[in-house]
């Protein structure tokens, strides 16, 4: 069975974000030990950690879509729906979680988010 077409870029993309996601976390757990992390920097390195390995999963679906023997063209529709409604709910989802990171070690008017009020 044939690859859906550009295939390399795809596996290409989900190997650079689980890089980045893994380098990402390892240089905030070196800058500063994961017990001495703020709750703004386990926020970061959360949400770095996340967009890497959400961005893996979406990079790969395409490729496993066509793989189980769909159309080109439905490949792409479903792909889009099961990319782009989890991406918009978890836009939506982010607000929520600043908050509790906006209230860090810096003090409440000190931290870069306290500006996102």
């Amino acid at each position: 069975m044939d690859d859906i077409p550009h295939a390399a870029y795809f596996y290409t993309m989900a190997t650079v974000a689980i890089t980045f996601a893994g380098f990402a976390s390892i240089l905030m757990a070196l800058r500063q030990g994961p017990a001495s992390m703020s709750r703004f920097h386990l926020w970061v390195t959360r949400s770095y950690i996340q967009a890497g390995l959400v961005t893996a999963m979406c990079a790969m679906l395409p490729p496993l879509l066509f793989a189980l023997g769909l159309s080109l063209d439905l490949t792409w529709r479903i792909a889009s729906a099961l990319i782009g409604f989890p991406a918009l709910a978890m836009l939506m989802a982010a607000p929520r979680s600043w908050p509790a990171a906006r209230l860090c070690l810096f003090g409440r008017f000190n931290c870069p988010l306290a500006l996102l009020r």
